[in-house]
């Protein structure tokens, strides 16, 4: 359920752990989809990132 997915649980304080959590998860399961390292999946990550952000300059 996508707003599972953008509500913190109750109870949650740390807006900055909750996401970083967020993040290491994310990067988890795409080295796991691409059969890669999670150093893989962040450099795929941040290649993806600069692509889109060069292309819409």
């Amino acid at each position: 359920d996508v707003q599972n997915l953008t509500e913190m649980p109750q109870g949650a304080q740390d807006v900055r752990t909750y996401l970083l959590g967020h993040l290491k998860k994310d990067i988890e399961l795409l080295a796991k989809a691409l059969g890669k390292s999670e150093q893989d999946a962040e450099m795929t990550v941040h290649l993806f990132l600069k692509f889109f952000l060069e292309r819409s300059s």
